[in-house]
């Protein structure tokens, strides 16, 4: 079980930015599509690994994420602001559910693939007409030296 509690600030216009600033956010920080960065955001992210060989493992996440604070927006994965929310008084971002596969090919060689899905929230869906799901599907090989 992973939880983060990152702050957002506390009163739109007062002009003092009372939000977390990550300084230099890794891109997928709760999941492969950095949707949600860590700015003004709780969450609660259960997962489960299990490995199935030596050099094979899964996991499957699932990640609740909420606003911090009804005065401040959402922010993307590069931590910048990206939707205004101050004029809702919905929390609820939306859920992201993951899984991968891990491979170690070697000791300096691995590859992963997965899949995300993520279902807006109630935040979301008052905000932004039209608002849809998501699915995202990534691979990457990584070189370790």
């Amino acid at each position: 079980m992973r939880h983060d509690y990152i702050s957002g600030d506390k009163k739109k216009g007062d002009g003092q930015l009372g939000t977390f600033n990550p300084l230099y956010p890794k891109g997928g920080y709760f999941a492969y599509n950095p949707q949600l960065g860590p700015a003004n955001l709780i969450d609660l992210h259960p997962y489960a690994t299990v490995r199935i060989t030596k050099r094979i493992m899964i996991q499957a996440d699932v990640v609740f994420n909420w606003r911090f604070s009804l005065q401040d927006g959402i922010y993307s994965g590069t931590g910048s602001f990206s939707m205004p929310g101050a004029n809702s008084r919905k929390r609820y971002i939306g859920t992201i559910y993951q899984t991968c596969i891990e491979a170690s090919i070697s000791k300096f060689m691995t590859f992963n693939t997965g899949v995300q899905y993520f279902r807006t929230g109630k935040l979301i869906n008052e905000l932004v007409s039209n608002s849809k799901d998501g699915v995202f599907f990534n691979s990457r090989l990584d070189f370790k030296f």
